[in-house]
């Protein structure tokens, strides 16, 4: 029994001075911290809070955090200014969870933090005055590390920096603002500088989308996305995506347009590659003209979607008369009634939409020559004697 209390006393001392071959190294970092050797007390208390006997000492961990506090405020370069500031916090952390609450240093640990972030938002409205706009966005991004959950340094950051143009800062603090609560205005003012400060629409789209994620059916995404890819003609994803518009919008004429454009293009598209698949040309055909047709029923006074309705049934027309023409003698003689007849059916569901077009601009060249066509084509003589004199009476020639 005896021998058995004198080994627990042996441990027990054993431990204890262990303990106490650490503290002299704390002892020595505040030394030289107060002496303003702050390298040198830095790499003491590191090296008191990598033994793992001393490394839950909560004093460590706070003079640790001071050391680095105070490097922060010593340094003017910004890299080593958010090094020593995240290391500082992270030290008053450590502090925190070493440190029996409620005392001094525990409670220290709190009031230096609520200190910092104060002197910080003070240093950058100063900077901000002598519009010294990096170092003032910087102080304020500073406040935001102090106080993560606190929004308003970060949205002084970020406008600070837009003022100073330095727009990369700018979408950096925003898109902290998204992490802590994302909103469509912070979307909106990222993807505003990328598009109009920078000048970059990929960087923009890849913003937009995003956005469209958080918020899906947000109808500003799904607008500046189409303006993106209207802008860089990437046609196939503005197709689709205006066909999501519409389905949402059904009576949206500037959509519908739009839509009944691109596939109108997408038509002649696949027209001059060669695309012989019936259905699939007949299928883009279709799309284009339902398209001008909705676009003209949501607005009948459009005389873009009234003109280029026109304008295809009439490339249908021109197709018949081109094959004719291509064909020999005797195939001619077998086709030319089926083919007029065709040709004479496009032109006549062309013909109502030029003459809206006509009323929309009757002094127009091209409208006064396509009447001229389509009423010769379709043995309207007195209409096309009335269109000629039209086109004499403007000196247009036919």
């Amino acid at each position: 029994m005896p021998l058995k209390k004198f080994v627990f006393l042996t441990l027990l001392l054993l431990f204890s001075f262990q303990g106490l071959a650490q503290k002299p190294g704390l002892i020595k970092s505040r030394t030289l911290q107060s002496e303003g050797k702050l390298a040198e007390a830095l790499k003491e208390v590191e090296a008191v809070l990598a033994d793992p006997d001393t490394s839950g000492i909560g004093g460590a961990w706070f003079t640790y955090a001071e050391i680095h506090k105070a490097l922060f405020e010593n340094s003017e370069i910004a890299i080593e200014q958010e090094f020593h500031l995240t290391e500082a916090l992270a030290g008053y952390k450590k502090t925190r969870i070493h440190q029996p609450k409620k005392t001094r240093i525990y409670l220290l640990a709190d009031q230096v933090q609520v200190q910092m972030y104060d002197d910080l938002l003070r240093k950058g409205s100063g900077l901000l005055r002598q519009q010294n706009f990096e170092a003032s966005a910087n102080a304020f991004e500073y406040a935001s590390l102090v106080n993560p959950l606190d929004s308003i340094a970060l949205q002084y950051a970020a406008s600070i920096s837009i003022q100073g143009e330095l727009y990369q800062k700018a979408i950096k603090n925003y898109k902290k603002l998204v992490l802590i609560s994302p909103k469509v205005s912070t979307y909106q003012s990222i993807i505003g500088i990328q598009k109009d400060r920078m000048k970059s629409d990929s960087l923009a789209l890849i913003t937009i989308k995003e956005a469209r994620e958080v918020f899906p059916d947000q109808y500003e995404f799904k607008r500046y996305e189409l303006d993106i890819y209207l802008k860089t003609r990437q046609n196939n994803q503005a197709r689709l995506l205006l066909t999501e518009l519409m389905e949402d919008n059904p009576t949206n004429a500037q959509f519908a347009l739009q839509l009944a454009v691109l596939n109108d293009n997408y038509y002649k598209e696949i027209v001059q590659n060669g695309e012989t698949d019936s259905t699939t040309l007949s299928n883009a055909f279709t799309s284009a003209a339902g398209g001008y047709m909705t676009a003209v029923q949501l607005n009948p006074k459009d005389i873009t979607a009234n003109f280029n309705l026109a304008m295809l049934y009439t490339d249908e027309a021109n197709k018949y008369y081109r094959a004719l023409n291509n064909m020999t003698l005797s195939d001619y003689k077998l086709n030319v009634d089926i083919y007029e007849e065709k040709a004479k059916e496009s032109l006549s569901t062309a013909l109502p939409y030029m003459e809206t077009a006509y009323n929309l601009q009757p002094k127009s060249p091209d409208i006064l020559k396509s009447l001229r066509v389509y009423y010769d084509r379709l043995g309207m003589s007195a209409k096309k004697l009335e269109i000629e004199a039209k086109m004499r009476e403007l000196g247009i020639n036919f």
